[in-house]
């Protein structure tokens, strides 16, 4: 914050810290699939307190084929603005950096570009 850089909190671990017991200095979370609630649950639990990034449904994410992957960024982005969350950064949550099929990657890429 002394360089007026936003802090992000990355929590790889498989069971990670519950938001609600982060100091107040942090200003993003980087989501993950350790987190026990899905993108949207997220939103609704702390979205007022953090910038969310990423997703916490990653394996759902693959699983989807590309209209639905478009379709499921649309429905986060209607629900982050609904939600009034303090931000939301669509991505995989691929912390671990596992691979991402191509047609995902791409549908991720098109889904954004339509937002």
């Amino acid at each position: 914050h002394e360089q007026g850089k936003p802090v992000i909190w990355v929590d790889g671990t498989p069971e990670p810290l519950f938001l609600s017991q982060l100091p107040d200095c942090f200003d993003a979370v980087q989501l993950s699939e350790s987190y026990p609630l899905s993108t949207g649950e997220m939103m609704q639990e702390y979205g007022k307190q953090f910038c969310l990034m990423g997703r916490t449904d990653f394996s759902r994410l693959m699983t989807l084929r590309p209209m639905e992957i478009i379709e499921d960024f649309a429905s986060l982005q209607d629900l982050a603005e609904k939600a009034g969350v303090r931000g939301y950064i669509h991505g995989s949550g691929n912390i671990s950096a596992a691979p991402v099929p191509y047609l995902t990657y791409l549908s991720m890429l098109s889904a954004m570009k339509r937002l």
